[in-house]
């Protein structure tokens, strides 16, 4: 199975960016990298039965154990005598049916951080999407902020003015980490 990265056509935002949501980041890549896993694993099933698999149909299927008897029986039905199910029939092999449609339900719950296209895997999670921006209306305000308290923490390294500026522009406009104050995120994105 190749794996790719979707290429992000989109031109660079304008916006300003005041945070990037990395834990979510992260978490989308290790769901990514469960998905590839995944399909490794349904490849590996299919090969015991030595027939190829549309794992971009099998993915959307209604019947997902349906679908595989059907696949598997246009194959195979040659090979037994008339009058064995195809049920039947695949379970005289190595073939876990079950553990497939498993990993097909996982699969479908991590839709939003990958695309099948032919033997390709490809990543649909975009750092762009992640970031997080400055509404417009705010940017001004945004920008004036920022230059107080990088005109301030020049003069004060100690930061003993901030709880003072917090309370002077508010506790929605500025939060307090680490005894640093930072334009509160959430106030400055909506």
């Amino acid at each position: 199975m190749h794996v790719k990265k979707l290429e992000n056509k989109k031109k660079m935002s304008e916006k300003i960016k005041i945070d990037f949501e990395k834990k979510a980041f992260e978490n989308d890549n290790l769901k990514f990298e469960n998905a590839v896993e995944l399909l490794n694993l349904i490849d590996i099933e299919f090969t015991k039965i030595n027939i190829p698999i549309d794992k971009e149909q099998l993915l959307l299927a209604d019947d997902i154990q349906g679908f595989i008897l059907d696949e598997y029986w246009n194959y195979a039905k040659v090979m037994f005598p008339q009058g064995i199910n195809p049920l039947k029939a695949l379970q005289m092999t190595d073939f876990d049916i079950k553990n497939v449609v498993s990993y097909v339900i996982e699969l479908r719950s991590l839709s939003k951080v990958f695309l099948i296209k032919v033997n390709h895997v490809i990543s649909k999670i975009d750092q762009e999407n992640y970031c997080v921006y400055c509404s417009k209306n705010k940017e001004d305000e945004f920008n004036i902020i920022n230059n107080i308290i990088n005109e301030l923490s020049k003069i004060d390294k100690n930061y003993s003015w901030h709880w003072h500026f917090q309370k002077v522009l508010g506790h929605e406009k500025i939060t307090i980490i680490g005894d640093k104050p930072t334009p509160n995120i959430y106030y400055f994105s909506h």
